[in-house]
């Protein structure tokens, strides 16, 4: 593998094809704000409320400190890019923002994948839940999950990135690849990370939604397949992009860079924004949670005053 020398920076080339770039980065500060206090609003419900602190708001709890980094890490530059035109990102910054963009990637991959196993215990096996899933249990699966190889590149010719940010899709656009062996490897680890998580998710949901069809009364059967295809929409979005835009890399010249880097802000953009309604805000442990937290601090200001 050959390269020649480049400069110590990369030239972000971010959504060149849309006009209206003002607008798309309105829309990112909006969708931002909200991430940001949706995610913050669980993790602090979580850590005040003792109650709370179980593998399943454990694993909630995490999630959101997962969506906070990986959004803060892409977020705030796709902004500078769009709205400030500073395009420019240093080689050791570039560096950092891929790491912890699939860093986050990777671990929210698995933790998907251990929620779903939660809620599969939950159901299908109640009364051995609390053996079962323990709060070491969770803290050990997501130690071991944060244990994974970076690669290194090599570049040449261009330091120009065709996407918002850095990313491992996008490195692959401009490294110098004699072999396209490494591709197929990628693609290959890619593919049992993400395939073979989404099945184990599908098939728990599937057993969940089975067995509440058979126990559940009406009104729950109902509100158990709600809650499902409402956990397996979000699963979509944050899966089916990163299937097409890592599972596929070698299709580097079958799609266009912004529709592959389009993709991908779907997959680490809105997926945040949206678990803190999905799995945390529409739990009623969580709202009487907030609303004790609210309650107990309006009465101390009263009681200071």
């Amino acid at each position: 593998m050959n390269n020649t020398d480049i400069s110590s920076e990369f030239v972000l080339s971010c959504l060149k094809e849309i006009e209206q770039t003002e607008l798309i980065g309105a829309m990112f500060i909006i969708i931002y704000i909200a991430t940001v206090l949706g995610n913050i609003t669980v993790i602090v419900v979580v850590v005040m409320d003792e109650q709370l602190q179980r593998p399943m708001y454990l694993c909630v709890g995490v999630l959101s400190v997962i969506d906070l980094t990986c959004s803060t890490g892409i977020v705030p530059k796709i902004l500078s890019v769009l709205l400030f035109k500073n395009a420019r990102i240093p080689h050791s910054m570039c560096v950092v923002q891929m790491f912890v963009l699939h860093q986050m990637e990777i671990l929210e991959i698995f933790l998907l994948t251990l929620m779903a196993f939660d809620r599969y215990i939950a159901v299908t096996n109640p009364l051995r839940y609390a053996s079962i899933v323990t709060n070491k249990t969770i803290f050990i699966s997501i130690a071991i999950l944060n244990m994974y190889f970076a690669a290194s590149f090599h570049f040449c010719s261009t330091n120009i990135l065709p996407y918002c940010f850095c990313d491992f899709t996008a490195m692959l656009r401009i490294a110098c690849f004699q072999d396209d062996r490494y591709i197929i490897v990628s693609s290959t680890v890619s593919a049992v990370c993400i395939v073979f998580t989404f099945l184990l998710i599908l098939l728990s949901y599937f057993r969940i939604i089975q067995v509440a069809l058979k126990t559940a009364k009406t009104d729950g059967r109902m509100k158990a397949v709600s809650t499902c295809f409402t956990h397996l929409l979000i699963v979509g979005l944050f899966y089916i992009p990163l299937f097409f835009s890592y599972v596929i890399p070698a299709s580097r010249q079958i799609s266009s860079s912004t529709v592959t880097s389009s993709m991908i802000m779907v997959s680490t953009i809105i997926p945040p924004l949206l678990n803190p309604l999905i799995y945390s805000l529409r739990n009623n442990e969580i709202k009487q949670s907030m609303q004790k937290i609210i309650t107990r601090k309006t009465l101390s200001g009263f009681t200071f005053n």
